[in-house]
């Protein structure tokens, strides 16, 4: 209940209503049903966690509200957080800072942070502003940001699976970087070097994950601090009114620096609109790439020939954006070893039949794909698509063994007409 009001607190703070309407409110539907023991939630499960929590918070809503309104009155934000803190001033410090990581997704649902949204989440953290690293903080209130993992940018690499172009674009890229360092060592000329790229594909074919390698790849070799990922769209970037979205955009190259900041279908930054705005964050962003250019890379990413279309637009973008890598679609055998990756991944097994069955089913998919077909994405939906039909397949079975729950059969797997 303590935690509730905590949280709970917290969109009261940040001014938002708590409701399955509100994307704000995916913080803590996740958040709950992680704690009712989902270890997976799906968008389509959403308000089935909502009313669970709705539900059980309904009794007890009087008197949150209570215990908050009282430490509004005894100056205190949260009640857990200051228990916690007067029993151990470190664990407190660490409590505060995983709300302040909560408060800043839902600050940052909209695609934008308020003066009043950063008040509250300085506020948070205000008794430890002495202790408490700036980067530790900065850290959380971009977009998004991925941290590279514990492998090396090349190992991650290798290891996807299909995207040969790719992985030898990237390894010449590699070469390339390498061996004009050991030139510029000796003390022999070198071509200056972009390291921009664009990267051109249909939906669900890696384009984000190489990405997040590839900032990784560029700490490896020093050519960035941090190796950070930052992305984000048009949504990120343009304002909805004149003179805020050259604060926007330069809000959030701010926290790609040292990074990468990639740009998901960076083509629908120029619409027909004439009240748009997206030229604007195009210009702002030029502008920061020559300013910036020893610290930040940018990846704009979308399909084909919309990209190459938006890159001829503008003479800006086509002297700063000159190598393409693409990303083409799976093959069906691909698709299929991505599927089975993603079982063995969570200690499931496959029936023979149910391997022929799939094959089908990624043929049929293939056959009849369009210009939005998912790739990755469609193999992960239905991936998830087979863990919700073995659920129901086992729930009517009172006695479930260890085997029957780690094993996937033909009748798990949906074979669309």
């Amino acid at each position: 209940m303590l935690i509730i009001a905590d949280l709970l607190k917290v969109y009261q703070q940040l001014g938002y209503r708590f409701g399955i309407d509100r994307k704000e409110s995916f913080a803590i539907i996740y958040l709950f049903a992680r704690i009712y023991g989902l270890q997976k939630i799906t968008f389509s499960k959403l308000p089935v966690a909502y009313d669970r929590i709705s539900n059980s918070i309904a009794d007890y809503l009087p008197l949150i509200e209570k215990i908050n309104a009282d430490n509004i009155k005894s100056d205190t934000l949260f009640i857990l957080g200051a228990i916690i803190n007067n029993m151990d001033n470190e664990i407190g410090k660490q409590y505060h800072l995983l709300l302040y990581r909560y408060a800043s997704i839902i600050a940052k649902a909209d695609g934008t942070i308020t003066t009043k949204e950063t008040d509250f989440l300085k506020s948070i953290m205000s008794p430890w502003n002495n202790e408490i690293s700036k980067s530790e903080l900065e850290s959380n209130t971009a977009t998004y940001v991925s941290t590279p993992e514990k492998q090396g940018g090349m190992e991650q690499l290798t290891q996807l699976t299909g995207l040969e172009l790719v992985k030898n674009d990237v390894a010449t890229l590699v070469n390339f970087i390498k061996i004009q360092k050991v030139r510029a060592s000796k003390g022999m000329k070198a071509p200056s070097l972009s390291y921009h790229c664009v990267f051109i594909g249909n939906p669900g074919t890696g384009k984000t994950t190489v990405a997040r390698i590839l900032a990784c790849i560029y700490k490896e070799l020093g050519i960035l601090e941090k190796g950070h990922l930052v992305e984000t769209d048009r949504s990120g970037l343009v304002a909805e009114y004149v003179g805020q979205t050259a604060v926007k955009t330069n809000k959030i190259i701010d926290s790609a620096m040292g990074g990468i900041l990639f740009i998901d279908e960076a083509y629908s930054l120029v619409t027909n609109s004439s009240n748009d705005y997206g030229k604007e964050a195009i210009a702002t962003l030029l502008k920061r790439m020559e300013d910036d250019r020893e610290r930040l890379v940018v990846i704009l990413a979308g399909y084909t020939q919309e990209m190459k279309e938006f890159i001829d637009s503008n003479p800006g973008l086509q002297s700063r954006f000159n190598r393409y890598i693409e990303f083409k679609d799976y093959s069906a055998e691909e698709l299929l070893q991505i599927y089975l990756g993603n079982l063995k991944k969570y200690e499931y097994v496959i029936t023979d039949g149910a391997i022929e069955k799939m094959k089908r089913v990624i043929n049929k998919a293939i056959i009849n794909k369009d210009h939005n077909f998912g790739n990755a994405r469609w193999v992960r939906n239905i991936f998830e698509k087979t863990l919700e039909i073995q659920a129901n397949r086992l729930a009517t079975d009172g006695n479930i063994s260890n085997e029957s729950l780690t094993t996937i059969t033909e009748d798990d797997i949906i074979e669309n007409d």
